[in-house]
């Protein structure tokens, strides 16, 4: 059941409210804030951008370079063609490898037909020519064109030897190798001494020593 002073207190209240709303129509019933307070964050004054450092800058260290100077002057070029001088023909050159691989080995050669050293065995100088190059006795031997003036046109490994007057002397006045290269002053040769294994000497044109003077050489022929 409604309360009707209850109701009429309502009515009463809003006829009120509406004629005062006709009398002052910006008015409101309700209280409206004054000032609405937003909460904001606050912008920072300065913003700190961090940036990566610049690099200092790097000296590059360049090589130096030197420049040649052209003179002034030309030599002038003559083309000629390369020529080898035109080899003597020789009845034999000797084995290579046999007097090489003695050579290596340190190996004292002996021959039957090669002349009597004091020790008692047959290892003269002949006895490397005579087992290199095949060559016959002694007493067949002749003397040929002479080692110096004509090194660079004697093939390689021809046997050579000293003479007296145009004969090998076997007594240990000549002695024989197997020539193996020229030298500006004469040539080496490959040769073994009595008691001694092969080994390589260098004989030298004017030397004082017979057996050592480059001069006294030739090939030998047979």
């Amino acid at each position: 059941m409604i309360n009707m002073n209850q109701a009429c207190r309502v009515e009463i209240m809003r006829w009120i409210e509406n004629l005062a709303h006709r009398h002052n129509p910006h008015a409101a019933t309700t209280a409206k804030p004054t000032h609405a307070h937003v909460h904001t964050t606050a912008k920072p004054t300065h913003a700190h951008v961090r940036t990566t450092a610049k690099p200092t800058p790097v000296h590059v260290r360049t090589t130096e370079v030197y420049k040649t100077h052209v003179p002034t002057t030309r030599a002038s070029l003559t083309l000629t063609p390369s020529t080898q001088a035109t080899k003597i023909t020789v009845k034999t050159t000797c084995d290579a490898v046999t007097f090489v691989t003695a050579l290596a080995r340190g190996t004292i050669l002996t021959n039957a037909k090669a002349g009597m050293c004091t020790d008692g065995t047959r290892s003269r100088p002949e006895a490397l020519i005579m087992d290199s190059c095949m060559a016959p006795v002694v007493a067949e031997w002749s003397e040929g064109v002479k080692v110096m003036g004509n090194c660079d046109r004697i093939p390689d490994y021809t046997p050579i030897a000293t003479f007296d007057f145009g004969t090998y002397v076997e007594d240990g006045t000549d002695i024989a190798g197997i020539i193996t290269e020229c030298t500006p002053n004469g040539f080496k040769i490959a040769m073994q001494l009595c008691g001694h294994p092969v080994d390589v000497y260098e004989v030298t044109s004017g030397h004082p020593n017979p057996r050592q003077n480059a001069d006294n050489y030739h090939v030998i022929n047979w």
